[in-house]
């Protein structure tokens, strides 16, 4: 009897042993790849653009949903967050696929301003109160035949899409039949943008979206209801 239990024992703390030192590779193996990822994205950054850039995070994420525990690995991709010396303080998008390809939205940096400066002139004059316009990325890719020289209006004739352009204004509730005639304009001028939103926000608002970084738009859930006076959304 003492010598099964004996033997029981030395099993389980080979066991414990033996999980112990699989985690332990299966760490150092994760942390390997990631560099590896980390790499290869710096390589794609260089090969495409003229800025220097640096990985700020990686991460790597199990494509396709899986409720139930499996052994069986299932394919990853991975999502990073990078920054360029040519832009102090914001931060853009890189994701590897499943099939090893990249894409990245390095444009929301690149015509950010210019796509702002694009949608004040279809409205300007016609909101006769103080507002920021904010425009929403995603990561899409470069339309084929644009690349980091391109103009906005170049990347938006290419096939650029816009998913979302928002409207704050500041202290007052947005007019249905103003709104809806800005909205008309913009979606006419391009047509490959999602939503047009306008915000009517109190002041501690509109000051936190006037202080707000390009890649993190919009207003907070813990905030929504003191903050946001109205909201109209329209699309084409």
């Amino acid at each position: 009897m003492k010598a099964s239990v004996k033997c029981a024992t030395l099993l389980f703390v080979v066991l414990v042993a033996f999980i112990f030192l699989v985690g332990c590779q299966s760490e150092g193996d994760e942390e390997m790849r990631q560099k590896t990822i980390e790499q290869e994205a710096l390589e794609y950054l260089e090969d495409r653009y003229s800025a220097d850039f640096n990985i700020l995070n990686a991460e790597e994420k199990t494509s396709g949903p899986g409720p139930i525990p499996s052994f069986k690995t299932k394919p990853t991709y991975w999502v990073l967050l990078a920054e360029s010396r040519q832009f102090p303080g914001e931060t853009f998008t890189l994701v590897r696929a499943v099939s090893g390809t990249w894409q990245d939205n390095y444009y929301s940096l690149l015509l950010n301003q210019e796509a702002i400066t694009t949608v004040n002139e279809l409205i300007k004059g016609k909101i006769t109160v103080e507002y920021i316009i904010q425009i929403g990325w995603t990561v899409e890719g470069w339309p084929e035949g644009t690349n980091e020289e391109s103009s906005f209006l170049e990347w938006v004739d290419a096939g650029g899409r816009i998913p979302m352009i928002m409207i704050y204004l500041r202290c007052s509730v947005p007019d249905g039949v103003i709104c809806e005639q800005l909205s008309n304009e913009i979606h006419c001028s391009f047509p490959n943008t999602g939503s047009v939103i306008f915000y009517g926000v109190v002041d501690e608002g509109y000051m936190y979206i006037n202080n707000q970084k390009i890649s993190s738009v919009g207003i907070p859930n813990e905030h929504y209801k003191e903050w946001v006076l109205e909201r109209l959304s329209f699309r084409d």
